[in-house]
């Protein structure tokens, strides 16, 4: 009887192991040399496109759960617009990149609606939405956004990410340069490569 009781206890610690396996998360971790990240706001009255290029992006995300955990952060020193008395005007007036607090957007994942099992099933998936929140000028605000992946070769997955933002609810005065203001909803993009690296 007590070989029993001690088979059904191995079966048991089998069975809770087996399922805590299955039930982790898929870590994968983007490539920063193979990312870029790009911003787009309209001037006006001009209509003129103010586009900010030269960033990227690290971090992990684990997906496969049900609460998905991520965090992804970008240099805001990075960016450069084509402009260098406006990149000034940018970095220092308006986002205020003296403040070492200031020098990250942080991006924190908190739902992804991607299948576990995107990896092994899923070659390519188009307007996955997710969910977080955005850290940016020491301001901390809800965000959403589609994501678009495809697999490459391997463990490896190409992809791009959008998603848009309002300068005033992050506390960032409306920017205006050379008699152009620009508008207070600026698109964010985020081209990447990511590697599953944890199954």
């Amino acid at each position: 009887m007590a070989r029993m009781i001690n088979i059904f206890k191995i079966v048991v610690i089998v069975e809770i192991l087996f399922g805590f396996a299955i039930a982790q998360a898929n870590l994968i971790e983007l490539n920063q040399q193979k990312s870029k990240v790009e911003f787009l706001a309209i001037g006006r009255p001009s209509a003129i496109k103010i586009r900010g290029e030269g960033g990227s992006a690290k971090g992990t995300i684990n997906i496969g759960t049900e609460k998905t955990i991520g965090e992804i952060q970008v240099n805001l020193d990075d960016f450069k617009t084509g402009m260098s008395k406006r990149d000034e005007h940018m970095k220092t007036k308006y986002l205020e990149l003296g403040k070492a607090e200031n020098k990250t957007a942080t991006l924190k994942i908190s739902n992804v609606k991607l299948p576990k099992d995107y990896w092994t099933t899923k070659p390519e998936m188009s307007d996955v939405k997710f969910y977080g929140t955005l850290r940016l000028h020491g301001v901390e605000k809800n965000v959403e956004g589609n994501l678009n992946l495809k697999k490459a070769e391997g463990n490896v997955a190409q992809g791009n990410s959008k998603f848009t933002i309002k300068l005033p609810d992050y506390g960032i005065t409306i920017p205006s340069f050379a008699g152009i203001t620009v508008a207070e909803d600026v698109d964010v993009t985020v081209n990447f490569e990511a590697k599953l690296i944890e199954k």
